[in-house]
C-alpha cells in the first residue's frame, strides 16, 4: 500500500504487516494477503490475476448511503486447521483476524471467502453492529440477493457485491430507524416515567400490606425495572429502547385498568359497608337486642365484614355476595322486629282495649314494620342509584375511548375480528339493556315508596320488584336504549339481584374486547397510511427514473401488482382490524422495503450511469487536447481510444441492462463503469504531466544515488566486522547499481512516448531507494542531514 506521507508510514505498515503475519501463523489457515494501495481486495498470491479485477472494481466503487467502507479477501484455507474440508465453512474468525490485521475501521465491513473450503464468513465494524446489524438480520438479508447461487458458482464478484448492495440498503433503513426512534425517545421517556408516577400514585387506594396492594406494587416495580432498563438503551440503542417502551406503556395501561376497575368496586362496597354499620348499630341499641333474630342478624353482620374485607384486601369475593348477606341480616332484623311488636306491645293492648286496642296495636305495628322495611327498601333504592349512575358513567368512557366501534356496524366484520364484534356488541347492549331495566324499577320502587303509613303491602312490592322481577331478552331482540346498530345475539333472563353484578361482568367483558380491537384498528390505520406513503414513493422513484430516459416495465409491473395486494390488504383491514397483527402485514411490507431498495438502488446506479456518461465528452475533449500537444496515447500498456470505447461499452450495456429489466447486472456494469472512467481520467492526467515529472525526478534520484553511495562506503566502513549488515549493505548496493540502468531506460521509454510504462517503472525504482534510505537511516547513530533534505525533497 502507498502511504502519500512519506517513508515512514511504509515502515509502519510494514512492520505490521510482520506482527500480524505472526499472529496469523499461530493458526494453520492461509496467510493473510497485502491490501494494495487504493485497493479493498486481498487475494492470495497464487491465486490473484485479471479475473478478480471486477471484483477490485467492484468492492473499491461502492457508494455508500451511511459512508461504510466493503473490503474483500480471498484466500486458499479459512478454517484454522487448515483443513479444506467442506465441513470447514465458516470463515467468521478468519475474517475477524483478517480485519483486525488489515487495522480496519468502526465503519468497515470485511468479506473473507475460503477458496478451496468454500468457506465464507463476513465481519462487521462496531458502528454497524451497535446499529443492530446482527448476524440473524444479515442472514436474512442476504437470503434477499443472489448471493447464495452466485457463490456457489463461485461467481464471487457478483456475490460479495450483490451482498454490500443489500447491506448498504438494510444499513440506510436501520440508520433511519434510529433517527426515528432517538426522535420519538424524546418524548416517549418523559411521557412513561409520568406515567409510571402517575400509576404508583394510585396504589394508595388499596389498603397497606394487603394482597392486592401486594400484587400492584411489584408489577409496577418489574414494569419500573424494564422502564430502566429502556433508559439506559436510549443513547446506545434508540429502536430496541423504543420497542421496549411499547411494552412498558402497554404493561402500566394494563395495572391502571387492573388499579380502577378495583377502585370502581370499592367505590361501590362502601356504601355497602355503612348500610352493613348502620344495621348493626341500630340492632344493638334495640330493646330486644338480646333476642334470637338480632343475635343472628348481628352474626351475619359479621359474616359481611368479613366478606367485605376478602374483596377489599384480596379482591376475593363478588358485591352481590355481600348485598345477599346485608339482605338477609335485614330480613333477620325486620322478623325480630315484627316479633317483639307483637310480644311486646300487640298482647297488652289486645287485653286492655279488647277488639278496639286489638285493632290499634296491629295498625301500630304495621306502622312501624313498614318504616323499618321503608329504610331497607330507600337503601335498595339509594345503592342502585349508585350503581346505576357509576355504569352510565362507565359506559360514556368507553364510547370516548373507542368511537370507531359506535359509529361503525361490527356486524359487518369478518374473520377473528367477527367473533370479538359480537362478544363486545353483546356487551354492550346486555349494558344498556340492564341500565335501562334498572332504571325503570328504581322509578316504579321510588313510587311504591310514597305510599301511606299503613301501606305494607307496597314496600313488599317495591322489595319484591329490586330482587325478584326478571329482565329478559332474546336473540333478535333490539335494544332500544342502545346506540349500537346491532341486536342481541344470546339471550338474557335473571332476576333483578343478579343484575347489578351481571352489569358489571358486562362492562368488563366489554371494556377487554374493546380494548383488544382498538389496539387493531389503530394499528391498521397506521398501516394503511404507511403503506400508502410507500407506494406513493415507489411510483415518485419511477418516475424519477423515467427523467434519465430509462423505463422499468418490469419494475412498473411488479409495482402495479404490489399497490393491487395492499389495497386489497387495505380493503380487507376495513372488515378484519385484527388482521393487522397477521404475519401478511409484515409480509406484505417486507415486499413493499425490497422493491423499494431495488428501485432505490436502480436509480441511484442510473443517476450514477447518466453522470458518466456526461463525463464522456470531457474525456474526448482531454484526449484530443493531448493529441494536439503531440502525444500518442497508444502504448503497449494503455491506448486511450481503445479505453475509452471499453468505457462507452460499458455504459452501453448498462443502459440495455437496466431496459431489460436486468438491475443487479446494471448496477455492477454501472459500477464498472465508473471505475472505467475514473482510471482513464487518472491515466490521461499521469501521462499529461509524465514527461516534466519523469525528467524532474530522475534528476533527482540521480543526485540521490550519490549520496546514497558514499554513505554506504561510510557504512560499510563501520559494519566490516558485522556479516549480517555488510549482507544487507552489499544487497543494497547492488540493487541501487542495478535501478542506475533502470533510470536510462525510463528516459528511452518516455522518448518514445511509452509514459504509462515509463512512470510503473520510475515508481519501482523510488521504492527501492526509499527503502535504502530506510535501511542507512536504521544503520546510522545519526543521519546525514543532506540525505534527509533529499528525501524531504523527493
Amino acid at each position: 500500500m502507498r502511504d502519500r506521507h512519506g517513508t515512514l508510514g511504509v515502515a509502519a505498515l510494514f512492520l505490521a504487516t510482520i506482527f500480524v503475519g505472526g499472529d496469523a501463523h499461530a493458526q494453520k489457515w492461509a496467510d493473510f494477503p497485502d491490501l494494495r494501495s487504493a485497493q479493498h481486495v486481498g487475494v492470495e498470491r497464487v491465486s490473484d490475476g485479471k479475473r478478480y479485477d471486477d471484483l477490485r472494481d467492484c468492492m473499491r466503487g461502492q457508494r455508500s448511503q451511511v459512508g461504510a467502507d466493503y473490503y474483500a479477501t480471498l484466500v486458499g484455507v479459512t478454517h484454522e486447521s487448515g483443513r479444506a474440508t467442506r465441513q470447514n465453512t465458516d470463515a467468521t474468525d478468519y475474517a475477524k483476524a483478517q480485519f483486525e490485521a488489515w487495522k480496519l475501521k468502526d465503519k468497515d465491513i470485511l468479506f473473507a471467502v475460503g477458496l478451496r473450503n468454500r468457506a465464507f464468513g463476513v465481519h462487521i465494524g462496531q458502528k454497524w453492529a451497535d446499529l443492530g446489524l446482527t448476524p440473524e438480520l444479515l442472514s436474512t438479508t442476504a437470503e434477499l440477493t443472489q448471493f447464495a447461487p452466485a457463490f456457489t458458482r463461485r461467481n464471487y464478484d457478483w456475490a460479495l457485491c450483490s451482498l454490500a448492495q443489500a447491506i448498504d440498503v438494510k444499513l440506510v433503513q436501520l440508520t433511519r430507524e434510529k433517527e426515528a426512534a432517538e426522535k420519538a425517545l424524546e418524548t416517549r421517556v418523559s411521557a412513561s416515567e409520568e406515567e409510571l408516577t402517575k400509576v404508583k400514585s394510585r396504589l394508595d387506594i388499596a389498603p397497606e400490606s394487603s394482597t392486592v396492594r401486594t400484587g400492584f406494587e411489584e408489577r409496577h416495580t418489574k414494569i419500573a425495572e424494564t422502564f430502566e432498563r429502556a433508559k439506559s438503551s436510549q443513547e446506545s440503542k434508540p429502536v430496541i429502547a423504543l420497542k421496549i417502551l411499547d411494552e412498558v406503556d402497554k404493561e402500566l395501561a394494563e395495572l391502571d385498568d387492573e388499579i380502577d376497575v378495583y377502585g370502581k368496586k370499592i367505590a361501590r362496597l362502601n356504601p355497602l359497608l355503612n348500610e352493613i354499620e348502620g344495621l348493626a348499630k341500630a340492632l344493638q341499641e334495640r330493646a330486644d337486642a338480646d333476642w334470637d333474630e338480632p343475635k343472628q342478624a348481628l352474626s351475619r353482620l359479621d359474616e359481611c365484614r368479613v366478606k367485605a374485607e376478602a374483596l377489599r384486601t384480596d379482591l376475593t369475593g363478588e358485591l352481590e355476595e355481600i348485598r345477599a348477606c346485608l339482605a338477609a341480616a335485614e330480613v333477620l332484623a325486620a322478623r325480630g322486629e315484627v316479633r317483639h311488636s307483637y310480644k311486646a306491645r300487640t298482647i297488652p293492648f289486645l287485653l286492655f282495649l279488647a277488639l278496639l286496642a286489638v285493632i290499634a296495636a296491629v295498625l301500630l305495628v304495621v306502622a312501624l314494620v313498614r318504616r323499618r322495611f321503608a329504610g331497607h327498601l330507600d337503601s335498595q333504592i339509594q345503592t342502585w342509584g349508585v350503581e346505576l349512575s357509576h355504569a352510565e358513567q362507565w359506559l360514556e368512557k368507553l364510547r370516548a375511548d373507542y368511537p370507531y366501534f359506535f359509529e361503525t356496524k361490527s356486524t359487518d366484520w369478518q374473520g377473528a375480528s367477527a367473533e370479538v364484534g359480537k362478544e363486545a356488541s353483546d356487551a354492550l347492549n346486555l349494558a344498556y339493556f340492564l341500565i335501562g331495566k334498572g332504571q325503570e324499577w328504581r322509578s316504579q320502587a321510588k313510587g311504591l315508596l310514597r305510599g301511606g303509613p299503613l301501606s305494607l303491602m307496597q314496600i313488599d312490592r317495591g322489595l319484591g320488584l329490586l330482587s325478584n322481577t326478571k329482565a329478559e331478552i332474546q336473540p333478535g331482540d333490539p335494544v332500544r336504549e342502545s346506540p349500537l346498530q346491532t341486536v342481541m345475539t344470546t339471550a338474557y333472563s335473571e332476576p333483578a339481584r343478579r343484575v347489578l353484578a351481571d352489569l358489571e361482568n358486562a362492562l368488563l367483558r366489554a371494556q377487554a374486547m374493546l380494548f383488544e380491537s382498538g389496539e387493531s384498528v389503530a394499528l391498521g390505520q397506521r398501516l394503511r397510511q404507511e403503506g400508502s406513503q410507500k407506494i406513493l414513493a415507489l411510483q415518485s422513484g419511477l418516475e424519477r427514473r423515467k427523467e434519465f430516459g430509462l423505463g422499468a416495465p418490469h419494475l412498473e409491473a411488479e409495482l402495479g401488482a404490489l399497490a393491487q395486494k395492499f389495497q386489497t390488504f387495505a380493503t380487507r383491514l376495513e372488515a378484519d382490524p385484527l388482521s393487522a397483527k397477521g404475519a401478511g402485514s409484515t409480509a406484505l411490507f417486507e415486499e413493499i422495503e425490497r422493491l423499494q431498495g431495488m428501485i432505490q438502488d436502480g436509480n441511484l446506479a442510473v443517476e450514477r450511469l447518466a453522470h458518466v456518461e456526461a463525463q464522456v465528452a470531457a474525456v474526448d475533449e482531454m484526449i484530443a487536447a493531448l493529441k494536439h500537444r503531440g502525444f500518442s496515447l497508444k502504448e503497449p500498456e494503455f491506448d486511450a481510444d481503445a479505453e475509452r470505447a471499453r468505457l462507452v461499452s460499458l455504459a452501453g450495456r448498462a443502459r440495455a441492462a437496466f431496459g431489460a429489466g436486468k438491475e443487479k447486472e446494471g448496477q455492477v456494469l454501472v459500477d464498472n463503469a465508473q471505475g472505467a472512467l475514473e482510471s482513464l481520467t487518472a491515466t490521461l492526467q499521469d501521462v499529461q504531466r509524465a514527461p516534466e515529472y519523469i525528467q524532474k525526478m530522475s534528476a533527482r534520484l540521480e543526485e540521490l544515488r550519490e549520496h546514497i553511495k558514499a554513505d554506504y562506503l561510510n557504512l560499510r566502513i563501520n559494519a566490516r566486522n558485522e556479516e549480517e549488515a555488510l549482507n544487507e549493505l552489499n544487497h543494497l548496493q547492488s540493487q541501487v547499481l542495478r535501478h542506475a540502468s533502470d533510470l536510462s531506460q525510463i528516459a528511452r521509454l518516455a522518448e518514445a512516448q511509452r509514459y504509462v510504462q515509463a512512470l510503473q517503472k520510475l515508481d519501482g525504482v523510488i521504492k527501492t531507494y526509499v527503502q535504502a534510505i530506510e535501511l542507512i537511516n536504521s544503520m546510522s547513530s545519526k543521519p546525514q542531514s543532506t540525505l534527509h533534505g533529499l528525501v524531504q525533497k523527493s
